[in-house]
């Protein structure tokens, strides 16, 4: 019989199960701060990509890789915890039932004054074997359930995310429309020929993530723009320009205020799609060849310079135009 000497050793693994859960939980908070941080750090890199022109023009680039660099640092120190935090979990698995068989004796032996007998000693060295596995293998589930679980909220976030607002088709108009209200009309190709705009917007307010107040947004935009005109957009970087274009064509979330569209919109986004082919089949893009006015177009967008500085080039000669060029 080993009796209450082994109370101890079962003590000890019990508070190691209670801390190794403990642990778990602290290990979920650290890996969700972790993937906020790659997250950061991911949609940084994309947003440098797709402005490389502009920072390459301005020389940002010290700035930006410092950036990148700050992100990054944040990232591996929550993932250097998160290794440490995991490290103490699982092994304990492997010390700890060692440890508690050597208390157990010690017990045994200084403070309760037992003889040891080889059935005493191999009974609880089996009884304490016995929890070793279950001591490994549950931190290492425990570490594998923490990243599923981390994995299951950011796909449920993204899943259960609120759709950009239905564009319905009522009639153009903001008489009666709250400020916490969201109204918009269809692009369709047609249009109520007794109103004289085609976009107009009221209080309206747009933000790429509405779940984040520092998200950037474009607050209380009231905007109308009457059928024929004109109107260009002109701005510092980054000053939303193209975010309000987005706002027009229904692709960011409008929270509040009104948006309001009557007939079609034809969208040619700033990132140019350039065919493998010829510079001039470029230009025409299926259209036939009519010199006169290809020269005009030629001159209109300025393309004189580019012709004159890039090898084989030739504005009027049909000179094949690789995509990485």
């Amino acid at each position: 019989m080993l009796g209450i000497i082994v109370l101890p050793g079962l003590i000890i693994i019990i508070l190691t199960a209670l801390v190794q859960w403990m642990l778990s939980t602290q290990l979920t908070r650290l890996r969700e701060k972790g993937m906020h941080r790659l997250d950061q750090r991911v949609q940084l890199i994309k947003d440098i990509l797709s402005g490389m022109k502009v920072i390459k023009c301005f020389a940002w680039e010290d700035v930006f890789s410092e950036r990148v660099g700050q992100v990054r640092e944040e990232e591996l120190k929550y993932a250097r915890l998160t290794l440490m935090l995991s490290f103490a979990v699982q092994y304990a698995g492997v010390i700890i039932p060692v440890f508690a068989t050597a208390v157990t004796f010690i017990v045994a032996i200084a403070l309760m004054g037992r003889r040891l007998d080889p059935a005493t000693i191999f009974g609880a060295l089996a009884l304490f074997n016995s929890f070793r596995i279950p001591l490994i293998k549950t931190p290492t589930t425990l570490v594998l359930l923490v990243e599923a679980k981390v994995s299951l909220d950011r796909i449920h976030k993204f899943i259960t995310s609120p759709d950009l607002a239905a564009r319905s088709n009522p009639p153009l108009g903001i008489s009666g429309v709250s400020s916490s209200s969201c109204t918009a009309t269809r692009l369709t190709g047609a249009f109520d020929t007794s109103v004289s705009h085609a976009i107009k917007m009221h209080k309206a307010t747009f933000t790429w993530d509405v779940t984040h107040a520092s998200s950037f947004s474009l607050n209380n935009i009231d905007l109308t723009i009457k059928r024929g005109d004109l109107v260009m957009i002109v701005g510092q970087v980054g000053s939303g320009k193209s975010s309000l274009l987005n706002a027009i064509l229904g692709e960011m979330p409008n929270p509040s205020g009104s948006s309001s569209i009557d007939g079609q919109i034809a969208y040619c986004p700033q990132t140019p799609w350039i065919q493998n082919i010829s510079a001039r089949d470029n230009i025409l893009f299926g259209s036939p060849f009519e010199e006169t006015r290809y020269r005009k177009v030629i001159q209109a967008c300025a393309l004189d310079p580019d012709f004159e500085i890039l090898p084989g080039m030739c504005d009027a000669c049909d000179t094949f135009y690789h995509w990485h060029s």
